[in-house]
C-alpha cells in the first residue's frame, strides 16, 4: 500500500476546510464562515483563501473595520495569486464602504485618509475621487476638490456630477476673488473696517484664500491698532504675527508690528526698532522704507540719549 504524502494529506484537509466555511458563508451563516476562517488560519497564518473569506464575512456583516483589516491581509500575502487579486479588490469596496461611513458621520479626516488609501490601490477609483472633492469642498479646501473632480473627468469626461461641482467652484473661486480685490482696495484707502468685512466675504466663499487670509489678519490688526488700548495693541501684535506667518517673505506686517510696539510703550525701543530693520530686510525699495529708516534713526537717537541721561 502506497503512502499518501503528508504535505498533500495537509493541503487536501485545507481544501475541505475552506469548502466548508464557503458554504457557510453561501449559506448566510456568516458567524461560522468567521470562525471556520479563523480556525484555518490557526494552522496556516498565509492562507490567503481564509482571510478573503474572513474579509467578505465581516463585509456582510456589517463589520466594516475588521474586514478591511482581514481583507488587507490577504493582499499583503506573496506570492500573488490569483485569491490575492480578488483581495486587492474587495479591499477596495470595503475601504470605500467604511471611509463611506465615516464620511456620513462627518469624520472627514479619517475618511479622506481611507479614500486616498483607495486611491493607492486603484488610482482611477471615481468613487473616491468624487468623495474625495466632496470632502474638500465641504471644508472649504476649494484648489483640492477642484483637482479631485478634474481627475474624475479624466477619466469618465461626461461624469455630470464633477461638471456641476467644478462649475460651483468657479463661481465661488470668482465671488471671493471679486470681494478680495475689493477688500484689498479698502485697505489701500486706510477703511480698514470695510476693508474686514469684504475679506471676510471673500473667505467665506473660499475659506483657504492665501492671500484674502493675510490681508484679513492686517485689516483686523490696524483696527485693534487704531483703538490703542494696550490689551487692543497686544491683540494687534498677534494680527500682524498671524499675517507674517502666511506671507514670511512679506515685509509689511513687520512694518505694522513696529508701529504697533513703539504705541504700546514709548520707551520699549529694541522692538520697534528690530521690527523696521526687519521690514528693510524683506523689502528696502519697500512703500514704507523711507518711514522704516527715518524710525530707526530717531529710536535709536532718543534710546542712547535716554541711556545717556540715566547713566544707563
Amino acid at each position: 500500500m502506497k503512502r499518501i504524502p503528508i504535505l498533500f494529506i495537509l493541503l487536501l484537509a485545507g481544501c475541505t476546510a475552506i469548502n466548508k466555511a464557503n458554504k457557510f458563508y453561501d449559506q448566510g451563516d456568516y458567524e461560522t464562515a468567521i470562525r471556520e476562517s479563523k480556525l484555518i488560519l490557526e494552522n496556516d497564518s498565509t492562507n490567503v483563501k481564509a482571510y478573503l473569506l474572513l474579509g467578505r464575512s465581516y463585509l456582510a456583516k456589517g463589520e466594516l473595520k475588521n474586514a478591511v483589516d482581514a481583507l488587507q491581509t490577504a493582499y499583503a500575502i506573496t506570492p500573488t495569486s490569483v485569491a490575492t487579486k480578488k483581495a486587492k479588490a474587495e479591499l477596495i469596496n470595503a475601504q470605500a464602504q467604511l471611509s463611506d461611513s465615516l464620511y456620513n458621520a462627518k469624520n472627514y479626516h479619517r475618511a479622506i485618509e481611507g479614500y486616498e488609501y483607495v486611491l493607492e490601490l486603484d488610482s482611477t477609483n471615481i468613487h473616491a475621487l468624487l468623495k474625495s472633492g466632496d470632502i474638500y469642498y465641504e471644508t472649504g479646501q476649494l484648489t483640492k476638490s477642484r483637482d479631485m473632480y478634474q481627475k474624475v473627468l479624466q477619466y469618465n469626461e461626461d461624469n455630470i456630477q464633477a461638471i456641476k461641482k467644478i462649475q460651483a467652484i468657479d463661481n465661488r473661486t470668482a465671488e471671493a476673488e471679486e470681494a478680495y480685490e475689493a477688500g484689498v482696495e479698502y485697505f489701500n484707502d486706510y477703511k480698514y473696517q470695510a476693508a474686514l468685512k469684504a475679506l471676510e466675504q471673500a473667505l467665506q466663499k473660499e475659506p483657504d484664500h492665501y492671500d484674502a487670509r493675510y490681508y484679513r489678519a492686517l485689516a483686523q490688526g490696524c483696527i485693534l491698532y487704531n483703538k490703542g488700548g494696550k490689551d487692543e495693541l497686544w491683540d494687534a501684535i498677534e494680527e500682524f504675527g498671524k499675517a507674517m506667518a502666511i506671507r514670511p517673505n512679506a515685509g509689511e506686517p513687520h512694518y505694522y508690528l513696529a508701529l504697533a510696539y513703539e504705541k504700546k510703550d514709548r520707551r520699549e525701543f529694541e522692538n520697534a526698532i528690530r521690527e523696521y530693520r526687519n521690514y528693510l530686510e524683506k523689502d528696502p525699495d519697500g512703500e514704507f522704507a523711507n518711514q522704516s529708516r527715518k524710525k530707526i534713526k530717531e529710536l535709536t537717537e532718543l534710546r542712547n540719549r535716554l541711556k545717556e541721561f540715566w547713566g544707563k
